[in-house]
């Protein structure tokens, strides 16, 4: 059995891959095992729901009935499995104040798209997301189910957040620390280099010292 407080947990992770899912919770000190919950399709909807009473801190029931919040005009630009990911991520109550978006079309090594998902970090009040979606216009074939993964990781803004850019050619790591030891996280985000000083303005509210 494990046990935290909603304002406990650190790090959150819903995602979806072909048939299976998985819920990550992750609190404690570093070194301690996550939470890991696995589902399949036919239970989606209730770990959904679970996901937003956690999201929530308790306070929305029946999540998976609760209206998901208007996005902005501005995510027009995003494709449908990535627009569609984000207003479902998004907390009832906790606004979108920004966002950085990218698809594989961002990055010109065909080899390098292979690498990336198309995703977007998005800025709330109370949390920093990662989330992630795969287009299958983005591939090629129609039988490529990778279209199908897609999910979002969510950084609590009660904790520090930091982050560290490592360049390279064509895409560039981000890597983020949410917490700080023994009470920390750490989460891995390929982005576009092209995108790089974007991903960095949108960073700097948090007051994230992002370093080379």
């Amino acid at each position: 059995m494990c046990y935290s407080d909603f304002n406990q947990t650190r790090l959150i992770e819903f995602s979806l891959a072909l048939l299976q899912g998985c819920l990550v919770l992750e609190s404690g000190e570093v070194g301690e095992l996550p939470c890991i919950l696995r589902f399949n399709l036919s239970s989606r909807e209730l770990f959904h729901d679970a996901l937003a009473v956690i999201l929530s801190r308790g306070t929305v029931v029946g999540g998976a009935d609760t209206p998901t919040q208007a996005l902005p005009a501005a995510c027009e630009k995003l494709s449908f499995a990535l627009r569609s990911t984000l207003g479902e991520s998004l907390v009832p109550g906790d606004p979108l104040l920004d966002f950085v978006s990218w698809s594989r079309a961002d990055v010109a090594d065909p080899v390098d798209r292979l690498r990336l998902h198309a995703g977007c970090i998005a800025l709330t009040r109370r949390f920093l997301m990662l989330v992630r979606a795969d287009d299958p216009a983005d591939r090629a074939g129609e039988a490529d189910l990778a279209g199908y993964n897609r999910g979002a990781v969510f950084l609590n803004r009660n904790y520090a957040i930091a982050g560290r850019d490592l360049s390279k050619d064509g895409i560039d790591e981000l890597e983020i620390l949410v917490g700080q030891e023994p009470l920390s996280s750490m989460v891995n985000v390929p982005i576009p280099s092209s995108l790089s000083a974007e991903v960095l303005r949108l960073l700097s509210p948090l007051g994230v010292a992002t370093a080379a």
